[in-house]
């Protein structure tokens, strides 16, 4: 929700996955609820580093996160959610005409999850949409049609076993990996 975290892992790797591909993709990450974080600085340090050890370039000139707005959604032709269970009442409040086109995955971010086991997840949803636009790339005439194409229907059976929202814990004095600042990939609340 905040464009930190797994949204910026999924954001560089797509791109670089449609360029080597030689794919007329490229994805650009926004974030729901930007604002309520503050200056977290510009990506999670859990982003970087699972880049850098999959051999993909960063560069050391990162965006602060983004918000999610009108204008970009007019301009794409494919809208990812990373975790329906929490993005999905965030779009029905901001952008609710919106709310039933995009899809959804099931990815937690790290109140459930640690990077360890989640960005390995996430990694294969986003090298299964890249090989599923580049069928659909093949067999439509125009992105619009191909995104069509590729779309999986936002309540795939086959994650239904990850919808369950987990159980947040709570951590009294913890610091998180920005020299005791917490982003929002650190931050775990109680729910």
């Amino acid at each position: 929700t905040a464009n930190y975290y797994r949204s910026r892992f999924a954001e560089h790797l797509f791109n670089w996955l449609t360029k080597n591909a030689d794919l007329p993709w490229r994805a650009d990450s926004r974030g729901l609820d930007v604002e309520s974080w503050g200056d977290i600085g510009t990506v999670s340090r859990f982003t970087v580093d699972a880049l850098h050890e999959r051999g993909i370039p960063v560069n050391g000139n990162h965006r602060y996160p983004r918000a999610l707005a009108q204008e970009d959604l007019d301009r794409s032709h494919l809208v990812v959610a990373v975790k329906e269970a929490e993005h999905r009442r965030l779009m029905a409040d901001q952008f609710p005409q919106w709310a039933d086109r995009i899809e959804y995955w099931h990815i937690h971010d790290i109140d459930c999850a640690s990077p360890v086991d989640t960005i390995p997840v996430l990694e294969q949803h986003v090298e299964a949409l890249v090989q599923r636009l580049g069928g659909a790339e093949r067999s439509a005439p125009d992105r619009r049609q191909a995104a069509r194409t590729a779309r999986f229907p936002g309540r795939d059976a086959r994650h239904a076993r990850h919808r369950h929202v987990c159980r947040r814990r709570l951590l009294h004095g913890a610091a998180g990996p920005h020299g005791g600042r917490q982003g929002p990939g650190d931050r775990l609340q109680q729910s």
